[in-house]
């Protein structure tokens, strides 16, 4: 399958703004008026102001006009605020937008997910590098478009003032820019530094909260506190060497400019007699020069954020290349209305170089059966159906359903066709309802009853659960509630796989925290289900004479 290609920070955004057109609006309105109430406008109040002093302009209402300009621009410093809140919803559809897709990517692909970071490592680009991205759309390139605009308005203005002026100080702040341009690839590099430390760190902890009692139980307490200090030392060192890069970066520019005015008004002091300036043409030109100065702060601010949206963008985009494109087109459209009739396996081969283990199998599954692959612990059990669904990749050999060659099962065997639970499932801090419909598509949710969800329920057994649960369905399950039960985990995991309505389901090793009895009776009530093919491995071969439906295959 076709790996998505990594798109341009330009691309990427021009898609966001393409999307919500209005919010986008939103964050530039309200940059411009606060660039604009900053600078030009104070700037015409006070020629305007001095110039009235001086008996050079007569003003409509006198002094009073002047009151009606400031209280203009409170008017117009209001509603940018008001227009930055909806910049600030912009920010949130902005993270949410990524924050989908790269959930797709790992959620929605059949692989699993090809990760050689630790799982709070990725986690961590969820939140620094999301918040990033959408603050450079939202907050630092509006605010240097819209002082880019009123630079070019400015310059033309201190142009009618005096043109010589503002040559020199044009000149003088292009120096300025260029050198400090120069400075911009280490920010690239430190911020790349700063975020992996950063990373690690949130990784390292994650790891130890899943492991706390382990820590505890092998009383590596204080090693631990050891480690988690060290490499916090070494984000702590990234983020100062990034933070002192980009704030020279930004003082520079600021300080060029200060520099630049300086001498400018200095010049013009010494040359003061020469000079047709009236006061308000001296105020004027000053205040002009304050908009320059934001023009220039503003540079130094987007370069640096470029440059550091540019490393995030590519460390989020490092999440969704590494799985498939799952707007591709499948093999078979629309699998949930394919029936399984056969699965066959030729010379299905799967290896691990690292440990020199190879296997090979040929097997063959009918539609509507349960099927039981018992084996020894490591033989290949698990590996071989995963690689038959395409969770993981194979070596050799041809897949055919329904007659028919595979060559990408990971587009075929996919939910509502087929599901695979995991021996242990993860279990989410929400109602049990909310858990057990976690895996059901969308479509299909909507046309579960409450009498399927029951009959799920019995089947299952946790119906007998739900009997010591105060709220019933509704009540609160996972970490933060108290938890339940390695029984009822897997039992939990085997509902949601029959609330999808899938085709073909694959337990692995789902019964090992169930009671025997209870597991031998779930096996059979599914067994009698209509149109499902169910493919159970396990290291463990229970009593199944019981239950003459289901295949036992020995691996």
């Amino acid at each position: 399958m076709k790996q998505i290609k990594p798109e341009s920070l330009l691309s990427v955004n021009l898609k966001v703004i393409k999307r919500h057109p209005f919010f986008f609006l939103a964050a530039m309105v309200s940059a411009f008026l606060l660039q604009f109430t900053a600078g030009l406008f104070p700037a015409f109040i006070e020629k305007q102001m001095f110039s009235f002093f001086e008996n050079k302009i007569d003003l409509p209402l006198g002094v009073w006009f002047i009151i009606i300009l400031m209280a203009t621009g409170f008017l117009f410093t209001a509603f940018a605020y008001i227009t930055m809140n909806i910049g600030w919803l912009f920010r949130t559809k902005i993270k949410k937008l990524f924050v989908s897709k790269m959930l797709r990517a790992i959620i929605l692909q059949p692989k699993e997910f090809d990760t050689s970071e630790a799982i709070g490592e990725t986690a961590y680009k969820f939140r620094e590098d999301i918040d990033q991205l959408s603050s450079l759309l939202t907050g630092t390139f509006p605010h240097f478009s819209t002082s880019l605009v009123i630079a070019i308005v400015t310059v033309v203005l201190m142009f009618s003032v005096n043109v010589t002026f503002t040559f020199i100080a044009l000149f003088l702040i292009a120096l300025n820019i260029g050198i400090i341009t120069l400075l911009l690839p280490k920010v690239e590099r430190r911020r790349e530094n700063s975020l992996k430390a950063a990373a690690a760190t949130s990784g390292f902890l994650t790891a130890a909260l899943q492991s706390t009692q382990e820590i505890k139980t092998d009383y590596k307490n204080q090693n631990f506190i050891d480690a988690y200090f060290n490499i916090n030392q070494k984000a702590a060192k990234a983020a100062l060497q990034e933070n002192i890069g980009s704030s020279l970066i930004k003082s520079l520019f600021r300080l060029g400019h200060q520099l630049i005015t300086s001498a400018m008004l200095i010049f013009i002091a010494l040359n003061i007699e020469t000079i047709s300036f009236s006061v308000g043409d001296l105020a004027f030109f000053i205040s002009l020069s304050v908009s320059l100065s934001n023009f220039a702060s503003s540079v130094s601010d987007f370069f640096v954020s470029v440059k550091q949206t540019k490393i995030s963008l590519e460390r989020v985009q490092d999440i969704y290349t590494k799985a498939e494109n799952e707007d591709e087109q499948l093999d078979m459209k629309n699998p949930q209305e394919y029936n399984i009739e056969s699965i066959v396996v030729k010379n299905l081969c799967i290896e691990y170089p690292e440990s020199n283990f190879k296997i090979e199998k040929s097997f063959e599954f009918h539609g509507g059966e349960y099927y039981f692959i018992f084996g020894a612990v490591a033989s290949g059990k698990s590996s071989v159906i995963k690689s038959m669904l395409g969770i993981t990749k194979k070596a050799g050999g041809e897949i055919i359903l329904n007659g028919k060659i595979i060559e990408n099962p990971e587009s075929i065997f996919v939910s509502p066709l087929a599901v695979y639970v995991p021996p242990t499932p993860q279990i989410f801090n929400a109602s049990l309802r909310e858990n057990i419909l976690l895996g059901v598509s969308s479509e299909i949710e909507v046309n579960i009853t409450e009498a399927e969800i029951q009959k799920v329920l019995k089947i299952t057994r946790l119906d007998k659960d739900l009997e010591t649960m105060p709220k019933g369905l509704e009540t609160k399950i996972g970490n933060l509630t108290g938890g339940v039960s390695g029984g009822q985990t897997q039992r939990i995991g085997i509902a949601r796989a029959l609330l999808c309505k899938s085709k073909l389901v694959v337990l692995d090793d789902c019964f090992t925290a169930v009671d025997s009895g209870l597991a031998g009776e779930i096996r059979k009530d599914i067994a009698a289900l209509d149109d499902l093919t169910v493919i159970e491995i396990s290291n463990r071969k229970p009593n199944l004479e019981m239950i003459p439906q289901i295949k036992q295959l020995e691996f």
